[in-house]
């Protein structure tokens, strides 16, 4: 499945999951939530952009696996993140003793979450030697990170069973999961 189309169906499960979140909360008292989450309405938004973006680059950073340059990944913003994790790739394929392929150790879960441990790992040690303590904005990118991978993970799963319906399938899975949203409402 091309990036353009892992981008497309995320941004797609993004925005339904924040409308059936904000349908949800509509009549709730949102401020009753925040104090149970010990945080503002201005560091709610901030979490809300962390999780979008994060969630984002999950979903096309699996690619960074490809033997050429032509993923999606490589020609953003986020292109020194493909190669760090081009690199865990290439390490993990050799400690496995692999050769190194597309769909290989970044499009599994074990894969997923160790490659993310060692992104965020020396993220954690400058975080903590700098002394921001506000871990929850750490703790929500690394969950949306792998979040966002496992998405692609699930959406390539259903492009390599049902190529022609792919597309259609994820959104009927994803649409019975907001219908159980709403209905547990």
């Amino acid at each position: 499945m091309k990036g353009n189309t892992h981008l497309l169906l995320t941004g797609i499960t993004l925005t339904s999951l924040y409308l059936s979140f904000t349908y949800v909360y509509k009549n709730a008292d949102l401020s009753y939530l925040l104090s149970i989450l010990k945080i503002n309405i201005f560091e709610f938004s901030i979490y809300q952009i962390i999780v979008f973006i994060m969630v984002m680059l999950g979903s096309i950073l699996p690619d960074s696996d490809v033997k050429d340059n032509n993923s999606k990944i490589f020609h953003s913003i986020f292109m020194p993140i493909a190669w760090l994790y081009r690199i865990i790739d290439i390490i993990f394929s050799f400690i496995q003793g692999q050769t190194r392929r597309h769909r290989g150790v970044l499009h599994s879960p074990y894969g997923t979450i160790l490659a993310n441990l060692c992104l965020f790992g020396p993220i954690l040690v400058l975080v903590y030697y700098f002394g921001f303590h506000s871990w929850g904005y750490i703790i929500v990118a690394y969950l949306s990170l792998v979040i966002g991978q496992f998405i692609h993970i699930f959406q390539d799963y259903l492009y390599d069973r049902f190529r022609m319906l792919s597309g259609i399938i994820y959104l009927i899975c994803l649409t019975i999961v907001l219908a159980a949203i709403i209905i547990t409402k």
